[in-house]
């Protein structure tokens, strides 16, 4: 089975004979606060994560792959189809 691992938003094509994904997407982890000692900020929040299994797919059409940054949202195709909040 391949995979493919996106690092920035893009659009993803659906190759040949693929009919259906799996897609799994973790959000941008959250910026920690700022401060300067004795009393620094706080770390940031984690990314979240969320995977679906059977995502319907076209051969030939085009996808849409959100990576989120710093606490950004990531997604697959649309925020209805799988999302992961930032932190």
């Amino acid at each position: 089975m391949a995979q493919e691992t996106f690092n920035s938003s893009t659009t993803w094509t659906c190759p040949a004979g693929v009919t259906s994904v799996a897609a799994e997407c973790w959000g941008g982890g959250g910026s920690g606060g700022n401060g300067s000692l004795p009393s620094a900020g706080g770390g940031g929040g984690g990314g979240a994560y969320s995977k679906k299994n059977t995502i319907v797919t076209t051969p030939g059409n085009n996808y849409t792959v959100t990576v989120g940054a710093a606490a950004g949202d990531t997604s697959f195709v649309d925020v209805s189809t799988v999302l992961a909040k930032g932190g």
